[in-house]
This record gives C-alpha cells, structure tokens and sequence, in this order.
C-alpha cells in the first residue's frame, strides 16, 4: 500500500517545496513572493502564534496537499477558522488527501475552541466541495474578489445621473 498520509505544520525549510502547489492557485506569483508571504506563517508548532498557519498533507516527505488558515472571530459563528488556498496535487489518492486536510481543519478548529470553519474553494479545487459536503459543510455565500489595480476608481455619480459605475472584475 505504501507510506502514510500525515498531515502538519509546513517547516519554514520546506516553504520552497510547496511552491509548486501554491502555484496551481496563484500562477503569477515568483518563488521570492512566495518565500516572503510563507516564511511567517510555517515553523515547528508554535512558532507562528498559532492562529494561522500553513498546514500540509506529505506521504514519503513529498507534499500532497496544503493550505493556509488564521482564526479570527466572525460575527454569526464566534471564532472561527477560516481555511483558504486549498490545493491537492495527488493524481492517485485526491480525495484521500483531501479528506486528511478536512480533518486537519477540523483538529485546528478545536483545538483553538473556534465554533465553525469557513472554507474559500478556487475555482480549481471546486472538485472537493462533495468532500466537504460530505464532513457537513455547506454553501452560505458567495466569495468575491475586485482586484483594483485593474479598473479606474468609480467616479461619484450625481443625483439623477443615469451613467452607470464601470463594472469590476471578479477575480
């Protein structure tokens, strides 16, 4: 069957191992960027003040899987974990890898007394959303994204203007 799935902590020395996963959600972003964003939130437990972090799925020390979470309170639900850039990169066992981090998440939100998890899925890893589904997750919203380098600013309209705002792009 070969080795364990296990999940952790990213050790900082490891952050140049994950590159390549982050780089399925985030293409435009250089190695340097990465190692600038990661260095912060990876280390030995507890080193980044536990209440964000970078957590990976390995089996044989190749990473299979990982994302990147904080706790912060939220107004319906307390504090909450907050889980985002989600990424399996394991052709054999996907949803085994996805099911180990869905229990991390799990572990993590206990483990800092949070009273929910919010999951953000890129369009990319949509495939996982029956998994989460599955452990009782479900769709309360919609995550948006207005990237402002990339339109002019909204100019006031005054009253009774029928001139319409530019629409933003969702990201």
């Amino acid at each position: 069957m070969g080795a364990a799935l296990r999940t952790a902590q990213l050790a900082s020395d490891r952050v140049v191992q994950a590159y390549p996963l982050i780089r399925e959600v985030a293409p435009n972003l250089s190695l340097a960027e990465w190692v600038d964003f990661a260095r912060p939130l990876s280390g030995q437990k507890g080193e980044t003040g536990g209440c964000r972090g970078i957590i990976i799925a390995e089996r044989s020390r190749y990473i299979r899987g990982l994302f990147i979470y904080e706790v912060n309170p939220e107004l319906s639900h307390g504090r909450t974990l907050f889980a985002r850039n989600i990424i399996v990169l394991d052709l054999v066992q996907r949803d085994a890898v996805a099911e180990a981090l869905v229990d991390a998440m799990e572990r993590l939100a206990q483990t800092h007394g949070c009273g929910a998890v919010h999951v953000h899925l890129s369009p990319l890893s949509e495939w996982a959303l029956q998994c989460f589904e599955r452990r009782g997750h479900r769709v309360q919203g919609y995550h948006l994204c207005s990237r402002l380098e990339e339109h002019e600013p909204i100019q006031r309209q005054h009253k009774g203007a029928s001139a319409r705002p530019t629409p933003r792009r969702v990201c």
